[in-house]
């Protein structure tokens, strides 16, 4: 529920891939609509909307690892 807010303010289609026991589940969005990694990344850590808890570790500059507890899943962003 919390993604909400995040698609709909950047117009983004997300795709969500499974992971495998040795690759964590990915988040892949098209940067080509104007929504920067950075920007996706300061609403899920650092906003209002955060999901509390979670820290980002950066990979480059578009992509990364989002991790909560012992969950984590990797963010990138295409474009």
């Amino acid at each position: 529920m919390r993604s909400m807010p995040l698609w709909y303010r950047f117009d983004l289609s997300p795709a969500w891939v499974p992971g495998n026991p040795t690759r964590p589940d990915r988040l892949i969005w098209d940067t080509h609509s104007g929504t920067e990694h950075d920007h996706v990344v300061e609403l899920l850590t650092r906003s209002a909307a955060r999901i509390p808890g979670a820290v980002y570790r950066p990979s480059t500059p578009c992509s990364g690892t989002i991790q909560l507890g012992s969950g984590s899943a990797q963010l990138i962003s295409n474009g």
